[in-house]
């Protein structure tokens, strides 16, 4: 009799496991259902990949002038540098031929004749780098030789007092140097600016899924 009670009680207490699973599985497929009608995603379901939104930072582009010249900007580098190049070739020739006036001049500023040698050698050199395409870091020392090679032929003059009409050339060729050098493209400068800025990306806040209604 006793074993005829256990095995009635393991009955009704797997007939109630498997009643309560049957519950559950009729609860979740009807809540389910309820869900779908309404276009919201189950809990127990793995929610879709919505998409990435992209927050970007506009910043002016490289090609672009800060001044709102864009095409005034290389018009007016090309000119400056086509100016101080070829004075720098043109001198510099002059000057390792060492032309009577020339030599004339500088032995008045108090400088040796053999100095025209060194400075025409490097005044050509600078002319070329000024104009090859790319090599910032050596366009940046050409852009120093003639700024130096300019303000001191103006502290010559005026400390001998010798041709002094010559100064005002030479103070248009050191504004001409200084205009080159801030007008040159991004190409040829060292620090360059990046085209765009980039991109930073979130992902969306995912919405908590709402009970199922009872």
């Amino acid at each position: 009799m006793t074993t005829v009670a256990k095995q009635g009680r393991s009955y009704a207490s797997k007939s109630g496991q498997a009643r309560t699973r049957l519950a559950r599985a009729a609860v979740v497929r009807a809540a389910r259902t309820l869900f779908l009608e309404r276009g919201s995603p189950h809990p127990t379901d793995t929610p879709p990949r919505k998409g990435i939104r992209m927050f970007t930072r506009t910043e002016p582009s490289a090609a672009t002038s800060p001044h709102r010249f864009p095409r005034w900007r290389p018009a007016g580098y090309w000119l400056a540098t086509a100016a101080v190049a070829g004075e720098l070739g043109l001198g510099g020739i002059w000057d390792i031929m060492r032309l009577p006036f020339v030599t004339n001049l500088v032995t008045h500023l108090g400088y040796p004749s053999y100095f025209l040698v060194l400075l025409g050698t490097w005044k050509v050199l600078g002319a070329f780098a000024l104009l090859i395409p790319r090599r910032p870091l050596l366009k940046e020392w050409a852009y120093a030789g003639a700024f130096f090679t300019y303000t001191g032929a103006i502290v010559s003059h005026l400390s001998t007092g010798y041709a002094l009409g010559e100064v005002g050339l030479l103070a248009v060729l050191t504004i001409l140097t200084a205009l080159s050098w801030a007008l040159r493209p991004t190409s040829r400068r060292i620090w360059r600016q990046t085209p765009t800025a980039p991109l930073a990306t979130r992902p969306a806040p995912r919405q908590a899924p709402h009970p199922p209604s009872r």
